[in-house]
């Protein structure tokens, strides 16, 4: 997402430098002479874990702030003085801030980001909690039109259901998913979700359900998610937030799928004795080594992702923080298209289910 001030990326290795939607991008970065030295300098920075609110001047004279890993650059709110500076202020009066302000400036705007203020809570509650249950009555009207008994009967009478069955179904899955999805961006949800021990469920048809509506859903040219591998194998806990793990993973395959229609994204279920494991992969950009210990972290979008599609940052935070209610962890690796070509080939979202029963 765009800052209002001018900003700094990083894309496996390389700096780049942006205008802000507010003021633009001050000259002084996009000289020849400076380039070199102002790239080093951002790059050491945003190669940090960059969650805490970081202050600081650059060699041009300008200011930074870093804060939950966003840079902005090239204003002016600090009061030391140099030559440099001051011909700063007098060149770009536009860029001059309180210290204090912009700091609670770029707090607020990642706030609204965030979507943590201006949504009236009650009324917000009450029409998802309405929602949800209309939405229940739709999927409980499909699901006896499907009439099955089991739910290893449900793909057969799913797979030779009518077409605008099969819409009516995956809308009305995908609707609950995107619900319950907005209920994990209220302040420590995740964090006081317990897990329910009483309830099991089949790993594999839950993997399957998902791949399904992927791959059923309404666009005219179809993207299918192929699921390779097996368990017979449960695991404990609330199968609803199991599936949207499933659910944030393969719609985050498809998102950054180079191209979903030629290399698919794809499931693979791999059973180790009492382990299960599940990789949802996509063909497209890798994501810098650099990003990878932040990629977890609540509002980090990798730089790859930043540069392909808008987003929160919460997808992946959210799959991690679900998983640990079933005993599981999710982990990252890429594997390159080729060994001279690090920036394309496979990425890879791993979840391990190690306390898994028949």
């Amino acid at each position: 997402m765009k800052s209002n001030y001018p900003y700094a990326t990083i894309l496996n290795g390389v700096v780049s430098f942006h205008d802000g939607k507010l003021i633009k991008l001050p000259m002084e970065f996009l000289r020849e002479k400076n380039k070199t030295i102002v790239a080093n300098y951002y790059k050491d920075i945003l190669s940090k874990n960059t969650e805490e609110l970081t202050l600081g001047t650059d060699p041009l004279g300008f200011d930074f702030v870093v804060f939950q890993n966003i840079c902005n650059i090239g204003v002016l709110i600090n009061n030391s003085s140099s030559a440099l500076v001051n011909n700063n202020r007098k060149k770009y009066p536009n860029h001059k801030f309180e210290k204090t302000y912009f700091i609670e400036r770029v707090k607020e705007d990642k706030r609204i980001q965030n979507f943590e203020e201006y949504i009236p809570i009650e009324i917000a509650t009450q029409n998802i909690h309405e929602l949800r249950n209309l939405n229940g009555k739709i999927s409980a009207s499909v699901d006896e039109i499907l009439d099955y008994s089991t739910d290893s009967e449900w793909e057969t009478k799913f797979d030779s259901a009518d077409d605008n069955i099969k819409k009516i179904y995956v809308s009305s899955r995908l609707t609950k998913f995107i619900l319950d999805n907005i209920k994990f961006y209220m302040p420590d949800y995740l964090d006081n979700l317990k897990p329910n021990t009483e309830r099991k469920f089949y790993i594999h048809k839950s993997v399957n359900k998902i791949a399904k509506i992927f791959s059923n859903d309404f666009k005219k040219k179809k993207i299918n998610v192929p699921l390779e591998g097996n368990t017979f194998r449960q695991v404990q806990g609330d199968k609803e937030l199991f599936e949207i793990v499933l659910m944030l993973l393969t719609e985050n395959a498809i998102k950054y799928s180079r191209d979903a229609y030629t290399i698919q994204p794809n499931i693979k279920i791999k059973e180790i004795e009492n382990t299960v494991e599940i990789a949802v992969s996509s063909y497209g950009s890798l994501i810098p080594n650099e990003d990878i210990p932040k990629l977890f972290t609540k509002g980090y979008r990798s730089s790859v992702h930043k540069s392909l599609k808008d987003g929160t940052g919460m997808g992946l935070h959210n799959a991690y923080k679900l998983i640990k209610l079933f005993n599981g962890e999710l982990s990252y690796s890429k594997q390159p298209s080729s060994p001279s070509d690090n920036t394309t080939g496979w990425n890879i979202f791993l979840i391990t289910c190690r306390q898994t029963s028949i």
